[in-house]
């Protein structure tokens, strides 16, 4: 090797040639590899190396699945010897050689491989220039310099050097220097172990959006071309069926004739004209730019999607309280009437198994049809209907309209009725969403079991209850993926002021106040493998008179703290038993029912009421073993209360861990997650006193229960089994 070497842009190739990873190629039929050492390793670690190289040694190859076996090749062998040195060469190390190799044959068909390096010394920048900055002006030349990678006296890394060089170009181009492309030159001298880095910026002339040049025999155009359109944006849609001037207002509302060009305004459009909801496709790109104007033209380019979607569905669901065979169904129109409005229609119903006192999970099947004690069943139903009419008085508007009827079935009551929402949805940017709506209900409610009084305690309302709310919500959404996310952040916060049916049977207008911020944090590391993922919420409610309605109160459990069964980490009461062996709806009007004689000796049922503060969080790490396969280790802490925010709320917060897996499929992926409680935190609250409640549920559907009634989260088991579609958040 001569005393200087000149690493120009043939670098990037170098790095993705001759250090890439093992190919896929057919391996030979040669001796089994037992074990591969490289010695000499001081600066780089042995475990890297082998990942640069295409020669493995065999791990567990007896175990089915997870072993594999590793083949002996001499080529390749001798190809890795070159591609350690060039790893050592891409980190500074211009003078590391491999000085030893050795195949040394054990048993027959197998083989021991050794290799030893000499990585001699690191080489050190000895000067660093960056020209061609003159068209720029003092503050955008200090822009672009600010914290490069690179600088004079550090180790020479090529890694940081093609970083530098991206820095560069990027930074330029988003001053407005479209046509900028920077070309670094590298001087390493490997005798003094020094290297000498130029790059010429070439930044060229400063850009902005408009038409450029125009053809010939065209006039020249002011704003908007003859039929409308303006004439620095030309968009091509081959199905023609979506109004060009729809799209046009979303590329427009981020791009305006004489902005500077910037890459990011090019990508917030194209994310714009994608959140429209109807392409499969779109694309948001400058033409050529015109050296004589000084401008940029854009060019979009969409492909439709189908405006339909029909998916039908079924299935069980089942925890320790409630069991359900129930069926789904869903129509989207995306273009309902044209103007990409949307028409939404959703159904969920089924039928639902509630467990007794005595039972629990699945056994609240058998419960129902022995008649035991509180057992309960019935259908239960949604239908959804919403339609969302964009561009409502302003690009960035919308205004959605929600109908929804509903019959539910809980342990202590049944309702059936519906709720009307109105909103105003506000979207200034595709990552920031903002809405002020109005949401309406009504709901009368019925007792299967004998609660007497009790109901409208236990709910927060009158047997006809009527609730309204103004509600404000704001979202910004900078994940880089909703179903999955691996980096970014997410943050929202609700507010809610409304009123609702008394208990006495008056009607309040405004009577609460509900306020519900949450942060999100998502942050991968070596490349994708690991993700750290972590969610914090915090509710508070606020109620004029009497008891806040059970349809505003904090609840938290299932996805929110996996330690507790959904909506099963909350204050709950306990429904007396009424029946005394068989149910009260067996015989409504038979004056000498033991319903009707009040309750009867032993346990009730524990029923989750909410609370009117709320604390919780979780705390992931994702690992990715396989394309499709994922393993979640994760630590989740969650209390809610129904004495009010307080210093308590702290102390009192409950704690699990867990282990979860995750399979991906079409529809996202597959969750199963297994948690249990540590001893930290305080029981659950009693919302009333009817009697002392002495026993717990256990771990898994009722079994191990025992007769503590202080332990954490009492009396909820220690155990909670989950399985969804989609990551817990």
């Amino acid at each position: 090797m001569s005393s200087r070497a000149v690493c120009a842009t043939a670098t990037r190739a170098l790095l993705l040639v001759v250090c890439a990873c093992a190919s896929t190629e057919e391996r030979p039929d040669g001796p089994i590899i037992d074990d591969f050492d490289i010695e000499g390793t001081e600066q780089l670690s042995e475990r890297d190396l082998k990942k640069k190289v295409l020669t493995g040694d065999s791990f567990l190859r007896w175990l089915p699945v997870f072993g594999k076996e590793e083949r002996f090749d001499q080529n390749a062998w001798a190809a890795d010897q070159r591609r350690v040195e060039r790893f050592y060469q891409a980190h500074g190390f211009y003078q590391a050689q491999v000085v030893e190799e050795e195949v040394k044959p054990l048993k027959e068909g197998h083989v021991y491989l050794r290799m030893k390096v000499k990585e001699g010394g690191p080489t050190v920048i000895r000067r660093l220039t960056i020209s061609g900055l003159e068209p720029l002006d003092d503050a955008q030349r200090r822009e672009v310099l600010y914290k490069l990678p690179l600088k004079e006296g550090l180790t020479f890394l090529e890694e940081e050097w093609l970083e530098t060089e991206r820095i560069l170009k990027d930074r330029l181009q988003k001053l407005g220097y479209a046509t900028a492309d920077p070309k670094p030159l590298a001087m390493v001298d490997v005798g003094t172990q020094t290297a000498e880095l130029e790059i010429q910026s070439n930044a060229g002339r400063r850009y902005k959006f408009g038409p450029g040049e125009r053809p010939k025999g065209t006039p020249p155009c002011h704003g908007y071309e003859a039929d409308g359109y303006p004439c620095h944006v030309s968009i091509q849609n081959p199905d023609g069926t979506v109004d060009k001037r729809l799209i046009e207002d979303q590329v427009t509302s981020v791009i305006e004739r004489g902005d500077w060009f910037t890459p990011e305004a090019l990508e917030e459009a194209q994310a714009r004209v994608f959140k429209m909801g109807v392409f499969s496709a779109v694309k948001v790109a400058r033409a050529a730019p015109d050296q004589a104007t000084g401008e940029v033209p854009v060019t979009v380019d969409v492909r439709e999607a189908p405006f339909h979607t029909y998916r039908a569905g079924g299935g069980l669901g089942g925890d320790p309280l409630r069991n359900e065979i129930r069926g789904t169904f869903l129509y989207e129109n995306r273009n309902f009437l044209g103007g990409t409005r949307r028409l939404t229609l959703r159904a969920r119903a089924g039928y639902a198994f509630l467990s007794g006192t005595s039972s629990s999970g699945f056994f609240a099947f058998a419960s129902v049809f022995s008649r035991q004690t509180g057992a309960q069943h019935g259908p239960f139903g949604r239908l959804t209907a919403e339609a969302e009419q964009p561009h409502f008085l302003h690009r960035a508007l919308a205004l959605r309209g929600t109908v929804e009827p509903s019959y539910t079935i809980e342990p202590a009551y049944r309702a059936g009725g519906g709720a009307a929402k109105l909103a105003l949805v506000w979207r200034p940017t595709s990552t920031v969403t903002a809405s002020f709506g109005y949401n309406f209900s009504v709901y009368q409610l019925s007792t299967p079991v004998a609660l007497g009084a009790q109901t409208t305690a236990f709910v927060g309302c009158g047997l006809t209850c009527v609730l309204h709310n103004l509600e404000q919500t704001l979202a910004w959404d900078r994940r880089d993926d909703v179903l999955e996310p691996h980096d970014g952040w997410y943050l929202a916060v609700s507010l809610q002021e409304g009123g609702n049916t008394l208990t006495t049977g008056q009607f309040a207008p405004v009577n609460f106040f509900r306020f519900l911020p949450e942060a999100r944090f998502y942050r991968s590391f070596f490349d994708q493998k690991f993700t750290i993922a972590g969610k914090v919420r915090f509710g508070a409610l606020i109620t004029l008179a009497g008891t806040a309605p059970i349809p505003v109160r904090f609840f938290s459990g299932g996805n929110d703290m996996r330690g507790f069964s959904a909506r099963r980490l909350a204050p709950f009461d306990v429904v007396p038993r009424t029946d005394c062996g068989y149910l009260a709806i067996d015989a409504p009007n038979d004056p000498l029912s033991p319903a009707r004689q009040g309750t009867c000796p032993g346990d009730g049922e524990v029923l989750p009421v909410g609370g009117n503060a709320l604390l919780d969080g979780s705390l992931e790490l994702r690992w990715n073993v396989w394309e499709s396969l994922t393993i979640a280790t994760f630590v989740d802490a969650g209390y809610v209360s129904g004495s009010g925010v307080s210093v308590a709320l702290l102390s009192s917060l409950n704690v699990a861990v867990g282990l979860g897996v995750r399979y991906r499929t079409p529809i996202g992926p597959i969750r199963v997650d297994l948690a249990a409680r540590l001893p930290v935190g305080a029981p659950l609250e009693r919302a009333g006193v009817l009697r002392q409640h002495a026993y717990s549920r256990g771990c898994f559907f009722g079994l191990g229960a025992g007769t503590s009634n202080d332990y954490a989260g009492a009396p909820e088991g220690q155990c909670a089994f989950h399985v969804s579609i989609g990551e817990a958040f």
